[in-house]
């Protein structure tokens, strides 16, 4: 998957932390990769942009995160239930095909 081969695991010296560096790029076919596995509440988000690039870096983002978790977890993205925090910060939502040992999740710039 094109996408995929663009993300970056970086070093972390914490055992069980995973950090991935994930370029927003403009490349029409990684934005429609991620924006398939979208929930509809995520899209209607992304659709609030007013700038493209914001709406992109959203797009490929969240994608991505379900990507991640979807390999992790064995599950298809489209599948992963996200909610998201008091300043929208997202996590796994309760989900009964998800193990009690999921991992806690995160996004920064």
């Amino acid at each position: 998957m094109k996408a995929i081969e663009a993300w970056q695991p970086l070093a972390c010296p914490l055992d069980g932390i995973q950090a991935w560096l994930i370029p927003v790029t403009h490349d029409a076919e990684i934005f429609h990769l991620n924006w398939r596995v979208l929930s509809e509440d995520e899209r209607q988000r992304a659709g609030r942009f007013h700038q493209d690039a914001d709406r992109r870096r959203f797009v490929v983002t969240r994608g991505s995160l379900r990507h991640l978790l979807g390999q992790h977890l064995q599950m298809p993205p489209e599948c992963i239930k996200i909610g998201y925090g008091p300043h929208q910060a997202p996590f796994l939502a309760n989900n009964s095909q998800i193990p009690s040992t999921c991992p806690t999740v995160g996004i920064s710039r």
